[in-house]
């Protein structure tokens, strides 16, 4: 069992969470300090694109096409330096961001959402 992504991306949900940990560690905040996380910071307090993916459900639902257009060159840059590291798991994680950003592209482009599985 794990989350699939209609772009055919596949995390197993202990994976999507160290993700999403990471990519909020990027932008200087803990997610498990916000709301739906156990804590009560609003997620319409973070000023930056990437919050739509890290607010999202980690089992179904789906992100809206516009959104994935906003998403998908943030999640580029956020992930860019992790290609470097030594960890072979970060490193892993960045292909997972690339392999998603493309998907997001697609969906973009092609006014479709990206569903969660």
């Amino acid at each position: 069992m794990g989350l699939y992504l209609s772009c055919g991306v596949k995390f197993s949900y202990g994976g999507f969470n160290k993700f999403r940990c990471m990519l909020a560690k990027e932008i200087n905040i803990d997610l498990n300090d916000m709301e739906g996380f156990g804590g009560d910071k609003l997620f319409s307090t973070i000023n930056d694109n990437i919050k739509y993916l890290l607010e999202h459900s980690d089992c179904d639902g789906y992100i809206e096409p516009k959104e994935c257009g906003l998403i998908a060159p943030r999640l580029r840059e956020l992930t860019k330096e992790w290609e470097y590291s030594i960890d072979e798991d970060i490193r892993w994680y960045r292909e997972q961001a690339i392999y998603l950003a493309e998907g997001m592209e697609d969906c973009y482009k092609n006014n479709k959402p990206l569903f969660f599985e």
